[in-house]
Parts: C-alpha cells; structure tokens; sequence
C-alpha cells in the first residue's frame, strides 16, 4: 500500500543520508590528517629557526669559567663543525669538554642541542636533563627539553617543560606559542586559543 512505499521511500532516503555523511566524515579526517602534516611541517621549521639563536648563545656561553688552555681551539671547532652541519663531529668534541668538565651545564646542552639537530630525541632529553639538574634555574633548558619531548611527541612532557619556562618568563611569548602548539595536537583547544591569545 501507500504507506508501506513510503517508508520503503524513507527508509531509502535515510540510507543515503546515512552514506552522505559517512563519506563526507571520511574527508574531513582525511583533510584533518593533511593540516596536521602540514601543521608538523611547518611547526618544525620554526622550531629549528628559533632554536638556532639558542645555540649559538649556548655555544658562547659554553667555555665561560673554564681554563684549559685549549678551550678556544675547541670552542671554534665545535662552532664550525656545527655551522658545517658536520654533527657526529661536534657531538664528539663536546663529549672530550664534558669529560674535561662534567658540572659545566652548558656543554651538555650544547650536545642535546644537536643531537636534537640530528631528531635522536632520547639523547636530547638526556643531556638537556643532566644540564637541568646541574643548573635548575637556567630555564632556556627547559625550554630545549620541551622541544626535544614535543619532537618525541611526548606531549604530557613537552607540556610540562613549557609551564615551567611560562611561570618563571611569564613575557616570553614564543613558549606560549610552543605549547599552545601542543595543546592543540592534543586537541585540547580551549587551553591552546588561550596559550595563542597570551603570545599575542
């Protein structure tokens, strides 16, 4: 009868709606797969352009108060091979510095630094974490590990470093930017607009 066809019609009509929306969810998360590659693309080329003036304080600031008489020499050494990309042979020479100076804080994240170049995480946040305990107060290396965990896509951690440098440089907005960066790969966007919001 009428009514039967007509909920055959609906039933129908339904089912096509049903299908409409599945295949539009399914671009959407493809869509959403692309902006986050995209986004990690992006977000690693600002990292390593920011970093860079790091490092190049660390550097400088490596061989402060230590007085073997080869410290220049290895100072620019370490500086060039950095420069030429040459990175295993930079990791060497300040490994030979912090064999020669174990308690300098800054040779151990001058070595976390490229081999946070290089993406060996793990190494990173090692030797950024022997520098944090040797200088607690020096939060330019919490920042480091927090680029080393968020490279690891250790979230929590990153997160955690990243709070750590807002609290004590509460005007540095480049961390801001950083973690609300997290927070939004987290997809918790509310903490992530209002950590935008305070890098303004």
């Amino acid at each position: 009868n009428k009514n039967d066809l007509l909920a055959v019609l609906h039933i129908k009509e339904v089912s096509k709606d049903e299908q409409w929306y599945e295949e539009v969810e399914k671009r959407v998360e493809e869509i959403n797969e692309w902006q986050k590659s995209l986004f990690w693309k992006i977000l690693v080329q600002f990292i390593i352009a920011f970093t860079a003036a790091l490092l190049v304080a660390l550097l400088r600031g490596c061989f402060v108060n230590v007085h073997a008489q080869n410290t220049e020499e290895t100072f620019k050494k370490t500086s060039e091979y950095f420069e030429k990309g040459m990175y295993d042979e930079a990791i060497v020479e300040f490994t030979k510095i912090i064999k020669d100076n174990p308690k300098l804080a800054k040779a151990y994240a001058g070595r976390g630094y490229v081999y946070l170049q290089k993406q060996n995480f793990d190494e990173a946040i090692a030797d950024f974490t022997k520098a944090i305990q040797i200088k607690p107060d020096n939060y330019q290396l919490y920042l480091l590990r927090g680029l080393a965990n968020f490279g690891k896509k250790q979230y929590d951690e990153a997160i955690s470093d990243y709070t750590v440098v807002t609290k004590n440089q509460p005007t540095l907005a480049v961390v801001f930017y950083l973690r609300g960066n997290t927070y939004g790969l987290m997809e918790e966007y509310e903490r992530a607009i209002s950590d935008y919001t305070n890098a303004i």
